[in-house]
């Protein structure tokens, strides 16, 4: 396999081709042609592309109930992003309004992240506080855990899906959180 360099546009271009069958656990075959110590110089090699991007743990929470629902506080990991941050102080509205959020996690880190809000009565006193949490740990397939609980018996926190995708590196829960 040899490259062909394109002065004009800078690009050093490679034919490739796929990998086929490659089941869990992927590559682990290829384990021990591993350089423990990399020569300085290389004759014939291979290149690996891989397509993973990382690790996204996405949640969203619906407001079943007659009143506002504020967010308080949001939190990740440290190595994590939010693909979609949650804005600060925003009130979701009462009768099935929603907050989306996701944090994204380098690969084969797993992702973590955790919300806290409270319901407000009609004066903006709040009368209970809900607690989201989602994390995924890096794992062949899926190893996690999400969790949304209340602290009033007035409100309850109720899974409406969990997903995860076949390769187990995105994690995707909805919540809905009902009572008056």
């Amino acid at each position: 396999m040899s490259g062909k360099y394109d002065p004009a546009t800078g690009k050093l271009t490679y034919e490739a081709r796929r990998l086929r069958n490659l089941t869990r656990p992927r590559l682990k075959h290829f384990e021990d042609r591993i350089d423990k110590t990399p020569p300085e110089k290389f004759g014939r090699a291979s290149l690996f592309v891989d397509n993973v991007v990382g690790e996204s743990c996405h949640g969203t929470f619906i407001n079943s109930t007659s009143n506002d629902v504020k967010l308080t506080a949001s939190s990740k990991n440290p190595r994590d992003s939010w693909g979609i941050e949650p804005p600060a102080n925003s009130v979701i509205g009462p009768n099935g309004n929603q907050l989306d959020w996701r944090s994204d996690a380098p690969a084969f880190r797993g992702c973590k992240n955790d919300l806290t809000f409270q319901v407000q009565d009609g004066d903006g006193n709040t009368i209970a506080t809900v607690e989201t949490h989602l994390q995924k740990n890096f794992a062949v397939g899926f190893s996690g855990s999400y969790s949304c609980k209340s602290s009033s018996d007035r409100f309850t926190c109720s899974q409406v899906s969990a997903d995860r995708d076949p390769q187990g590196l995105d994690l995707d829960v909805t919540w809905s959180l009902g009572g008056t």
